[in-house]
């Protein structure tokens, strides 16, 4: 995706050395070995009382499978990702219109294989080996919980199945206080820097292919 010199200049200052050459490693992987990828401490669990960027959270209210039938949307509850920015979901940041919280669909790579029921036994396994490789644009593996069982498999996110959550209601007393429920887990660096280079390469490749005359 990106060259690893070009990814360090991104890292910020405020890493320490050691934790940036840690960083570079780690994202290094993603350049040219396209083997098993080590996702050790991708998650962090000593998290701010504030939501950020890449939270993974537990039964979210969202839309569910477009119906060609009815012409609409069906609505349920189940996990997401949050993918607006950390500053754009902090109550204290007052602006004359309020921004709403995009997020994710997620799903267990155990329910993703069901829903992919069409696809026979060899195509099936190739794309859910694609997807820990984070080799389709489209679609972020996460490793499994620590605390998982039944989900031994890991999580799929859709870049390209997003909605909006209202951050007011995000920001109130039941979900503040629920906070740590709701929450099932928080991106560390390593885990965070992927989520971004694959966010941004699902929606921003530069240069695009099509040329735009002046």
């Amino acid at each position: 995706m990106f060259s690893i010199e070009k990814i360090k200049n991104l890292l910020p200052d405020y890493l320490r050395t050691a934790d940036k050459d840690r960083l570079s490693k780690a994202l290094a992987q993603f350049q040219t070995d396209r083997g098993n990828i080590d996702y050790t401490d991708f998650y962090i669990w000593d998290t701010p009382d504030f939501w950020l960027q890449g939270d993974l959270l537990f039964s979210i209210r969202q839309p569910q499978d477009y119906s060609h039938l009815t012409k609409a949307y069906g609505k349920d509850y189940g996990p997401a990702i949050i993918i607006s920015n950390t500053c754009d979901l902090e109550a204290s940041n007052k602006r004359f219109t309020e921004k709403e919280c995009l997020m994710a669909v997620v799903y267990t790579v155990e329910d993703w294989v069901e829903r992919m029921g069409n696809l026979n036994p060899s195509a099936a396994k190739l794309h859910i080996e694609n997807l820990k490789k984070q080799l389709l644009s489209n679609f972020l593996y996460l490793p499994p919980l620590p605390e998982d069982s039944g989900y031994k498999q890991g999580y799929v996110v859709r870049l390209d199945s997003i909605f909006k959550f209202p951050v007011s209601e995000l920001n109130s007393e039941n979900y503040i206080k629920a906070r740590n429920e709701i929450r099932v887990a928080t991106l560390s660096n390593f885990g965070f820097y992927l989520f971004i280079i694959k966010l941004s390469y699902h929606f921003c490749r530069l240069p695009e292919d099509p040329h735009r005359p002046e």
